[in-house]
Protein backbone atom coordinates (compact mmCIF):
# COMPACT_ATOMS: atom_id res chain seq x y z
CA UNK A 1 0.00 0.00 0.00
CA UNK A 2 2.61 2.43 1.18
CA UNK A 3 4.40 1.50 -2.45
CA UNK A 4 1.37 2.64 -3.99
CA UNK A 5 0.81 5.79 -2.47
CA UNK A 6 4.40 6.90 -3.17
CA UNK A 7 4.37 5.61 -6.52
CA UNK A 8 1.26 7.89 -7.38
CA UNK A 9 2.95 10.85 -5.22
CA UNK A 10 6.20 10.57 -7.08
CA UNK A 11 3.84 10.73 -10.79
CA UNK A 12 2.00 13.70 -9.27
CA UNK A 13 5.69 15.13 -8.99
CA UNK A 14 6.54 14.68 -12.39
CA UNK A 15 3.20 16.13 -14.18
CA UNK A 16 3.85 19.48 -12.13
CA UNK A 17 7.32 19.32 -12.66
CA UNK A 18 6.69 19.10 -16.62
CA UNK A 19 3.57 21.62 -15.95
CA UNK A 20 5.91 24.25 -14.26
CA UNK A 21 8.51 24.42 -17.38
CA UNK A 22 6.05 24.41 -20.07
CA UNK A 23 4.77 27.53 -18.38
CA UNK A 24 8.27 29.21 -17.79
CA UNK A 25 9.14 28.51 -21.64
CA UNK A 26 5.90 30.27 -22.41
CA UNK A 27 6.40 33.08 -20.11
CA UNK A 28 9.95 33.02 -21.54
CA UNK A 29 8.83 33.57 -24.87
CA UNK A 30 5.99 36.14 -24.27
CA UNK A 31 3.13 33.86 -25.13
CA UNK A 32 2.11 34.14 -21.27
CA UNK A 33 2.44 37.47 -19.71
CA UNK A 34 3.61 40.35 -20.85
CA UNK A 35 7.22 42.77 -20.80
CA UNK A 36 6.41 43.35 -17.08
CA UNK A 37 7.53 39.43 -16.26
CA UNK A 38 11.18 40.08 -18.25
CA UNK A 39 13.21 40.87 -14.84
CA UNK A 40 11.48 38.14 -13.25
CA UNK A 41 13.04 35.93 -15.95
CA UNK A 42 16.31 34.36 -13.62
CA UNK A 43 13.67 33.64 -10.68
CA UNK A 44 11.92 31.63 -13.40
CA UNK A 45 14.76 29.65 -14.74
CA UNK A 46 15.84 28.71 -11.32
CA UNK A 47 12.22 27.75 -10.25
CA UNK A 48 12.38 25.41 -13.70
CA UNK A 49 15.62 24.22 -12.54
CA UNK A 50 15.01 23.17 -8.81
CA UNK A 51 11.47 21.96 -10.45
CA UNK A 52 13.49 19.38 -12.96
CA UNK A 53 15.92 18.45 -9.83
CA UNK A 54 12.94 17.49 -7.37
CA UNK A 55 11.61 15.50 -10.75
CA UNK A 56 14.73 13.48 -11.07
CA UNK A 57 14.88 13.45 -7.18
CA UNK A 58 12.13 11.33 -6.77
CA UNK A 59 11.51 9.55 -10.19
CA UNK A 60 15.29 9.22 -10.58
CA UNK A 61 15.11 7.25 -14.42
CA UNK A 62 11.65 8.17 -15.33
CA UNK A 63 12.40 11.68 -14.18
CA UNK A 64 15.32 12.28 -16.09
CA UNK A 65 14.66 10.80 -19.17
CA UNK A 66 11.08 13.03 -19.18
CA UNK A 67 13.55 16.49 -18.18
CA UNK A 68 15.42 15.74 -20.79
CA UNK A 69 13.03 15.33 -23.51
CA UNK A 70 11.29 18.56 -21.83
CA UNK A 71 14.28 20.38 -22.07
CA UNK A 72 14.76 19.49 -25.51
CA UNK A 73 11.76 20.86 -26.55
CA UNK A 74 11.79 24.10 -24.70
CA UNK A 75 15.20 24.53 -26.65
CA UNK A 76 14.28 23.60 -30.22
CA UNK A 77 12.29 26.95 -30.43
CA UNK A 78 15.17 29.29 -29.60
CA UNK A 79 17.43 26.74 -31.83
CA UNK A 80 15.64 27.72 -34.92
CA UNK A 81 14.86 31.12 -33.69
CA UNK A 82 18.74 31.43 -33.31
CA UNK A 83 19.58 30.12 -36.95
CA UNK A 84 16.42 32.51 -38.50
CA UNK A 85 17.15 35.79 -36.32
CA UNK A 86 20.68 35.36 -35.54
CA UNK A 87 19.46 36.92 -32.31
CA UNK A 88 22.18 36.31 -30.30
CA UNK A 89 19.51 37.14 -27.45
CA UNK A 90 18.19 33.50 -27.42
CA UNK A 91 21.49 31.85 -25.56
CA UNK A 92 20.44 32.37 -22.36
CA UNK A 93 17.44 30.32 -22.85
CA UNK A 94 19.62 27.75 -24.69
CA UNK A 95 21.96 27.62 -22.28
CA UNK A 96 19.51 27.39 -19.61
CA UNK A 97 18.35 24.48 -21.20
CA UNK A 98 21.45 22.41 -21.36
CA UNK A 99 22.44 23.48 -17.94
CA UNK A 100 19.64 22.14 -16.73
CA UNK A 101 19.99 18.79 -18.34
CA UNK A 102 23.56 18.88 -17.43
CA UNK A 103 22.79 19.49 -13.94
CA UNK A 104 19.92 16.50 -14.09
CA UNK A 105 22.65 14.19 -15.73
CA UNK A 106 25.07 14.69 -12.57
CA UNK A 107 22.20 13.86 -10.14
CA UNK A 108 21.04 11.14 -11.89
CA UNK A 109 24.32 9.65 -12.47
CA UNK A 110 24.71 10.00 -8.90
CA UNK A 111 21.49 8.15 -7.50
CA UNK A 112 22.19 5.65 -10.18
CA UNK A 113 25.45 4.83 -8.91
CA UNK A 114 24.41 5.14 -5.43
CA UNK A 115 21.22 2.73 -5.82
CA UNK A 116 23.72 0.11 -8.08
CA UNK A 117 25.82 0.60 -4.44
CA UNK A 118 22.52 0.04 -2.35
CA UNK A 119 21.81 -2.67 -4.53
CA UNK A 120 25.26 -4.13 -4.34
CA UNK A 121 25.69 -4.58 -0.55
CA UNK A 122 21.86 -5.87 -0.14
CA UNK A 123 23.12 -8.71 -2.26
CA UNK A 124 25.95 -8.88 -0.75
CA UNK A 125 23.38 -8.47 2.89
CA UNK A 126 21.69 -11.10 1.48
CA UNK A 127 24.57 -13.87 0.95
CA UNK A 128 26.32 -13.37 4.34
CA UNK A 129 22.85 -14.03 5.82
CA UNK A 130 22.46 -16.55 3.63
CA UNK A 131 26.36 -17.93 4.71
CA UNK A 132 25.57 -17.38 8.15
CA UNK A 133 22.38 -19.68 8.19
CA UNK A 134 24.05 -22.33 7.04
CA UNK A 135 27.27 -21.35 9.37
CA UNK A 136 24.82 -22.53 11.90
CA UNK A 137 23.19 -25.05 9.97
CA UNK A 138 26.62 -26.62 10.06
CA UNK A 139 27.93 -25.56 13.35
CA UNK A 140 23.93 -27.02 14.92
CA UNK A 141 25.00 -30.53 12.90
CA UNK A 142 28.76 -30.11 14.71
CA UNK A 143 27.37 -29.91 18.02
CA UNK A 144 24.63 -32.94 17.80
CA UNK A 145 27.75 -34.84 16.33
CA UNK A 146 29.75 -33.66 19.41
CA UNK A 147 27.44 -34.18 21.71
CA UNK A 148 24.68 -36.47 20.84
CA UNK A 149 25.30 -40.24 20.83
CA UNK A 150 23.93 -41.51 17.16
CA UNK A 151 22.18 -44.63 17.90
CA UNK A 152 20.06 -43.21 20.63
CA UNK A 153 19.69 -39.48 20.07
CA UNK A 154 20.80 -39.51 23.85
CA UNK A 155 23.92 -36.59 25.46
CA UNK A 156 27.27 -38.27 24.74
CA UNK A 157 30.47 -38.76 27.30
CA UNK A 158 31.44 -35.77 25.96
CA UNK A 159 28.47 -33.35 27.35
CA UNK A 160 28.55 -35.11 30.38
CA UNK A 161 31.88 -34.84 31.42
CA UNK A 162 31.48 -30.66 30.32
CA UNK A 163 28.67 -30.62 32.62
CA UNK A 164 30.54 -32.09 35.12
CA UNK A 165 33.12 -29.47 35.13
CA UNK A 166 30.72 -26.70 34.94
CA UNK A 167 29.34 -27.46 38.07
CA UNK A 168 32.26 -28.61 39.61
CA UNK A 169 33.67 -24.73 38.84
CA UNK A 170 29.95 -24.06 40.09
CA UNK A 171 31.77 -25.69 43.93
CA UNK A 172 28.60 -27.57 43.96
CA UNK A 173 28.66 -30.98 45.59
CA UNK A 174 26.92 -33.78 43.26
CA UNK A 175 26.87 -37.79 42.53
CA UNK A 176 27.36 -40.12 39.74
CA UNK A 177 25.28 -43.09 38.74
CA UNK A 178 27.25 -45.30 36.42
CA UNK A 179 25.88 -48.48 34.80
CA UNK A 180 26.54 -50.49 32.39
CA UNK A 181 23.99 -53.10 30.88
CA UNK A 182 24.64 -56.68 32.32
CA UNK A 183 25.36 -59.60 29.48
CA UNK A 184 24.02 -56.81 26.55
CA UNK A 185 26.57 -58.66 24.04
CA UNK A 186 24.53 -61.65 24.23
CA UNK A 187 21.67 -60.11 22.89
CA UNK A 188 23.94 -58.87 19.71
CA UNK A 189 25.60 -62.67 19.36
CA UNK A 190 22.22 -64.16 19.56
CA UNK A 191 19.63 -62.45 17.77
CA UNK A 192 21.84 -59.75 15.46
CA UNK A 193 23.15 -56.27 15.53
CA UNK A 194 19.45 -55.22 14.33
CA UNK A 195 17.59 -56.45 17.63
CA UNK A 196 20.42 -55.28 19.54
CA UNK A 197 20.29 -51.70 18.57
CA UNK A 198 16.37 -51.90 18.71
CA UNK A 199 16.93 -52.99 22.31
CA UNK A 200 19.51 -50.37 22.97
CA UNK A 201 17.29 -47.91 22.07
CA UNK A 202 14.05 -48.70 23.84
CA UNK A 203 16.67 -48.67 26.95
CA UNK A 204 17.71 -45.55 26.23
CA UNK A 205 14.18 -44.23 25.95
CA UNK A 206 12.99 -45.65 29.06
CA UNK A 207 15.97 -44.03 31.00
CA UNK A 208 15.07 -40.49 29.77
CA UNK A 209 11.30 -40.92 30.74
CA UNK A 210 12.71 -41.60 34.40
CA UNK A 211 15.44 -38.88 34.34
CA UNK A 212 12.95 -36.48 32.37
CA UNK A 213 13.94 -33.11 33.96
CA UNK A 214 14.96 -34.10 37.35
CA UNK A 215 18.74 -35.52 36.16
CA UNK A 216 21.05 -35.34 33.34
CA UNK A 217 21.68 -38.89 32.14
CA UNK A 218 23.89 -40.00 29.34
CA UNK A 219 24.94 -42.73 27.24
CA UNK A 220 28.95 -42.99 27.82
CA UNK A 221 29.53 -45.76 26.10
CA UNK A 222 28.73 -48.64 24.09
CA UNK A 223 26.27 -50.34 26.37
CA UNK A 224 27.25 -47.57 29.62
CA UNK A 225 24.76 -45.13 30.65
CA UNK A 226 25.38 -42.38 33.65
CA UNK A 227 23.18 -40.02 35.45
CA UNK A 228 24.25 -36.71 37.09
CA UNK A 229 22.43 -35.90 40.35
CA UNK A 230 23.42 -32.39 41.49
CA UNK A 231 22.87 -32.05 45.65
CA UNK A 232 24.04 -33.80 48.34
CA UNK A 233 22.61 -37.26 48.84
CA UNK A 234 23.18 -39.70 51.09
CA UNK A 235 24.10 -42.99 50.18
CA UNK A 236 20.53 -44.42 51.41
CA UNK A 237 19.27 -41.78 49.46
CA UNK A 238 21.41 -42.00 46.40
CA UNK A 239 20.65 -46.64 47.35
CA UNK A 240 16.89 -45.24 47.16
CA UNK A 241 17.20 -44.01 43.18
CA UNK A 242 18.69 -46.79 42.31
CA UNK A 243 16.31 -48.93 43.14
CA UNK A 244 13.42 -47.19 41.60
CA UNK A 245 15.64 -46.93 38.43
CA UNK A 246 16.31 -50.74 38.37
CA UNK A 247 12.38 -51.36 39.02
CA UNK A 248 12.05 -49.32 35.46
CA UNK A 249 14.92 -50.37 33.41
CA UNK A 250 14.67 -54.34 34.52
CA UNK A 251 10.54 -54.21 33.75
CA UNK A 252 9.79 -56.76 30.39
CA UNK A 253 11.22 -55.43 27.00
CA UNK A 254 9.23 -56.36 23.96
CA UNK A 255 11.69 -55.82 21.13
CA UNK A 256 10.68 -57.06 17.57
CA UNK A 257 8.37 -59.67 19.36
CA UNK A 258 10.99 -60.85 21.56
CA UNK A 259 10.92 -60.25 25.34
CA UNK A 260 13.62 -59.29 27.24
CA UNK A 261 14.53 -58.54 31.04
CA UNK A 262 17.69 -56.56 30.77
CA UNK A 263 19.38 -56.10 34.28
CA UNK A 264 22.86 -53.68 34.77
CA UNK A 265 25.39 -52.80 37.24
CA UNK A 266 25.18 -49.90 39.22
CA UNK A 267 28.41 -47.72 40.28
CA UNK A 268 28.34 -44.84 42.24
CA UNK A 269 30.62 -41.58 42.71
CA UNK A 270 30.60 -38.69 44.77
CA UNK A 271 31.82 -35.29 44.36
CA UNK A 272 34.37 -34.09 45.61
CA UNK A 273 34.99 -37.38 48.10
CA UNK A 274 35.86 -39.47 44.98
CA UNK A 275 37.24 -37.37 42.28
CA UNK A 276 38.41 -33.73 41.65
CA UNK A 277 37.40 -33.97 38.08
CA UNK A 278 35.24 -35.47 35.50
CA UNK A 279 37.57 -37.96 33.92
CA UNK A 280 38.69 -39.04 37.46
CA UNK A 281 35.12 -38.91 38.82
CA UNK A 282 33.74 -41.53 35.70
CA UNK A 283 37.14 -43.70 36.13
CA UNK A 284 35.77 -44.36 39.46
CA UNK A 285 32.65 -44.70 38.95
CA UNK A 286 33.46 -47.34 36.28
CA UNK A 287 36.03 -49.32 39.10
CA UNK A 288 32.59 -49.38 40.89
CA UNK A 289 30.86 -50.97 38.16
CA UNK A 290 33.54 -53.67 37.83
CA UNK A 291 33.14 -54.30 41.49
CA UNK A 292 29.18 -54.19 41.13
CA UNK A 293 29.51 -57.15 38.56
CA UNK A 294 32.18 -59.04 40.14
CA UNK A 295 29.81 -59.37 43.30
CA UNK A 296 26.89 -60.97 41.29
CA UNK A 297 25.69 -58.16 38.51
CA UNK A 298 22.02 -56.30 38.96
CA UNK A 299 23.46 -54.46 41.90
CA UNK A 300 24.74 -51.26 43.10
CA UNK A 301 28.22 -50.48 44.59
CA UNK A 302 29.41 -46.96 45.79
CA UNK A 303 33.05 -46.03 45.54
CA UNK A 304 33.28 -45.14 48.73
CA UNK A 305 33.01 -48.78 50.27
CA UNK A 306 36.04 -49.26 48.70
Amino acid sequence: MNNKNNEQKNMLILVIGVIVIIIIFLFAYGILGTEAFRPFSGVFAQIGIISSVIVVLTNKKRGFITMVVTWCITVIPSFIGLIISKNVARLPGIGLSILAIIIDYIIYSNIAQSDAMREELDTQNKNLIESNKLMEEKDKSLRILAYKDQLTGMDNKTYLCERIDEVIKQNQTFSIIYFDMDNFKGINDAFGPEVGDAAMIAYAKRLAAFCEKKYLCAKTNGDDFAILITGSHSEAELTNIIEQLRLTMNMLMNVHGRNFAITSSYGVVSYPNDGENSATLLSNAIISVYRAKAGGKDRAYFYSQA
